[in-house]
């Protein structure tokens, strides 16, 4: 009778585990999904305006503003600092202790703050002395992006599962700011008005969140304990300089352009620039929603590698068919969407939508792998690395081969990057 007992009682926890097993499932797959809707809607917002501008400013201006969006991204990047996964892994993990949530956001906002004007301070006067008139009045409006960043705390929602919510203030904010695009007319201020309508939902967005937060019970103490940036700008250091390296080789590719080349070459890249990070949102989203949670189970000593290998077929394979497909019907879509004026970016937009596939391998081997398991430094040194070698090449080959040829060098270091993760990898676990 007691070995029946154990029997039942043991086949009852089994049942009851595999139940919370399948219930966490399904809820990762319902934000996931919920999620991508969201994603799919950032990705088509400038798949709207982008060729609408293109006809609208000419591949000069279109050039000028591309360029711009490219040095105020870095910026961006800058300013982000890593809370994407330094940010969101601490509120993840501390998800019940509000006073704590609520002076690490307040210390984040700070910092960002304290990094936006540094860079605002070195910029803008480099941007006014060196580019041309037009350049830096552009750079200038479209500083509102890396100032949206310092308030835009998607982040924060992401630690605290919420982060379907941001994702769709900040698409709809997108949305609204894009109408006036297509009521433009030409006139001497149409580019200028493009950088201001194209920045401003970053701004506008994240005002929205950080009011939700204190309308939820957040942000009722905004204190700043001596050390506090200090200690945010030591934590979040690696992963601050494994995003900024891959900057280097993402927008630091047509910055190089833009310094080397002419304006029209820099919207001849832009394109397939544009069509390539586009592939790239829908990357993120199974990330987002899996990383906290590996993050957990990680602090709770628990593996989660069911939920790894799903992230890893599910999305590299997926994004793997995407590029297939895009890469058939490229012509097709520059032709009809841009004009006959942009079909020199066929051949760019061909090699950048391969990228998508070792981006997609190396965001589930950094995010879903290094990081719940603290291994920052690595990703630091390998990103490090690859920006270290990518940045003379895209200026060796902008001379060589023009937008083509910078293409090809950003698909080499899109491939060096998995590879040096998967052996960093294999080292740990021989180790």
């Amino acid at each position: 009778m007691s070995r029946e007992r154990r029997r039942s009682s043991l086949n009852y926890m089994e049942a009851r585990t595999a139940a919370v097993q399948n219930g966490r499932i399904q809820s990762v797959i319902t934000s996931t999904a919920l999620l991508y809707g969201m994603q799919l809607l950032t990705m088509f917002v400038p798949l709207l305006y982008l060729p609408r501008l293109a006809t609208l400013l000419g591949p000069v201006d279109f050039g000028i503003l591309m360029l711009a969006l490219a040095i105020v991204g870095y910026i961006y990047n800058v300013v982000d600092y890593g809370y994407g996964l330094v940010g969101s892994r601490y509120v993840s993990i501390n998800n019940s202790n509000l006073s704590a949530l609520d002076r690490y956001l307040t210390a984040a906002l700070c910092t960002r703050l304290m990094l936006f004007v540094c860079m605002a301070v070195i910029v803008v006067p480099v941007v006014a002395i060196f580019a041309r008139e037009k350049l830096a009045v552009t750079c200038c409006l479209a500083m509102l992006l890396p100032l949206g960043n310092v308030v835009l705390v998607t982040w924060f929602y992401q630690g605290v599962g919420k982060l379907a919510y941001a994702t769709s203030v900040l698409v709809m904010a997108r949305l609204v700011a894009i109408l006036p695009l297509f009521l433009m007319r030409s006139n001497v201020n149409e580019l200028y008005w493009a950088a201001f309508f194209i920045t401003i939902p970053s701004l506008v967005a994240g005002i929205v969140l950080l009011m939700n937060l204190h309308r939820c019970g957040y942000l009722r103490e905004l204190k700043l304990y001596p050390g506090d940036v200090a200690m945010h700008l030591h934590e979040g250091k690696s992963v601050f300089i494994a995003s900024v390296s891959t900057s280097i080789y993402t927008q630091g590719a047509m910055i190089t352009v833009g310094i080397i080349a002419t304006p029209a070459a820099v919207s001849i890249y832009a394109i397939g620039d544009k069509i390539r990070a586009a592939v790239v949102a829908l990357i993120g989203p199974i990330s987002q929603v899996i990383y906290p949670r590996m993050t957990t189970w990680m602090n709770d000593g628990k593996k989660g590698s069911s939920y790894f290998k799903f992230a890893l077929i599910f999305q590299v394979g997926g994004i793997a068919a995407i590029c297939i497909i895009l890469l058939l019907s490229l012509p097709i879509i520059v032709q009809k969407a841009f004009g006959s004026q942009y079909m020199g970016a066929i051949k760019v937009a061909q090699i950048l939508v391969v990228t998508p596939i070792f981006v997609a391998l190396d965001n589930v081997l950094g995010v879903l792998y290094l990081m719940p398991r603290r291994m920052d430094v690595a990703l630091k040194a390998i990103h490090g690395t690859v920006a270290a070698f990518a940045l003379p090449a895209f200026i060796a080959t902008s001379i060589l081969s023009g937008p083509n040829g910078v293409a090809l060098a950003v698909l080499f270091a899109a491939c060096v990057v998995p590879l040096l993760m998967l052996f960093r990898i294999m080292q740990a676990r021989k180790s």
